[in-house]
């Protein structure tokens, strides 16, 4: 589970450009699209983050997925577990 305080959250989301459907992430990437998110020495992938920071922790073993198809999407109503 990511722990992230509020200010770490208003950092995160600022890396988004939110258009009226999905909020795109605007920063580093890995090389296969995802978002790319460093915090507290880590690189997490930006759309668990995002996911985590609304829902909270995501069930071991299953993955993010997006309803959208695009990985670089951080619109929580586009994340889900699976």
């Amino acid at each position: 589970m990511i722990d992230i305080d509020e200010r770490e959250k208003a950092r995160f989301w600022t890396k988004a450009e939110q258009t009226p459907t999905c909020w795109i992430w605007k920063h580093a990437l890995y090389p296969n699209g995802y978002g790319a998110f460093g915090h507290k020495g880590k690189t997490i992938r930006a759309h668990r983050a995002a996911y985590e920071i609304v829902n909270g922790e995501i069930p071991k073993g299953l993955n993010v997925l997006h309803t959208c198809d695009n990985p670089k999407c951080i619109n929580p109503d586009h994340l889900w577990v699976g």
